[in-house]
């Protein structure tokens, strides 16, 4: 399977209802499915495309070359096996003793679990392999791997920049919400987005808190911790450590205060 169905199709599932159901491959009622972490996987492999009319969704068992096998089977029929968080790409496996999921960029994965929510969800992943959402951590990844039944050669740039616009229309969705603002929401940084962040500044003590909330997501997403309350939409003194780190990080000039510049470098 090509790199970019396969994450159209995990990003199908993440935006379909969902439940978590051991075994679960696509068998699904009048409006849910039901998927387990690594049957979520074999499911697209195996040809799941969300269509309700069909068994399964249109996987079909032990298709395309795909066999059916576990957590911790799959993981060691991956190449490129490590264990460094630090350099990964889109569309890896990544792995825990009885647990896998896909990295999808910007810091996060995609995974059907029991955690959280018990459904198909985005978790986020840092540079250690620490695994959470939204501030609240499970366990950690272990390892990561190529896909043996993915054609990552043929990766372009499509996925890529389709995770940055991602990121950044979050921001721009963000920056209305808060503000109320009518940025048109296309993912792209541009004159008005950047004026946007630089009249909304985030800085300690400052109270904007689903503005706030979105920068905590981001810092941890790329591994910066904002303290043991996570994502709280409170600017405090760990926020305020974790803005710094990043900024020293990434070559920014390091004030604490997130204006245009450092909202520009969390979205790339």
């Amino acid at each position: 399977m090509d790199l970019n169905e396969f994450i159209t199709k995990l990003n199908l599932a993440l935006n379909s209802k969902t439940k978590y159901k051991k075994s679960g491959w696509g068998n699904h009622n009048e409006d849910t499915w039901y998927f387990d972490c690594v049957c979520l996987i074999k499911g697209i492999l195996w040809g799941w495309n969300g269509d309700f009319s069909k068994k399964r969704g249109g996987a079909v068992y032990k298709s395309n070359n795909v066999p059916d096998i576990g957590a911790d089977t799959i993981i060691n029929k991956c190449t490129n096996i490590s264990s460094d968080f630090t350099k990964i790409d889109v569309g890896e496996l990544v792995w825990l003793k009885g647990h896998v999921g896909i990295y999808v960029g910007n810091g996060e994965v995609i995974e059907a679990t029991k955690a959280w929510t018990d459904n198909v969800l985005k978790s986020q992943i840092a540079q250690d392999g620490t695994r959470s959402k939204n501030g609240k951590k499970v366990y950690k990844w272990l390892k990561h791997g190529y896909l043996p039944y993915v054609n990552y050669e043929n990766k372009n740039n499509s996925v890529n920049e389709q995770i940055i616009n991602n990121a950044c229309q979050k921001l721009q969705e963000v920056l209305n919400k808060e503000y109320n603002l009518q940025l048109e929401v296309d993912g792209k940084f541009g004159p008005k987005t950047s004026e946007a962040c630089s009249k909304n500044q985030l800085y300690k003590g400052k109270k904007a808190s689903i503005h706030i909330k979105w920068l905590q997501e981001r810092l941890i997403a790329l591994g910066y911790s904002c303290g043991k309350n996570g994502v709280d939409g409170n600017f405090g003194p760990d926020t305020l450590k974790a803005v710094k780190k990043y900024q020293k990080d990434n070559n920014l000039k390091v004030d604490g205060y997130v204006g245009k510049d450092t909202h520009k470098k969390l979205v790339s």
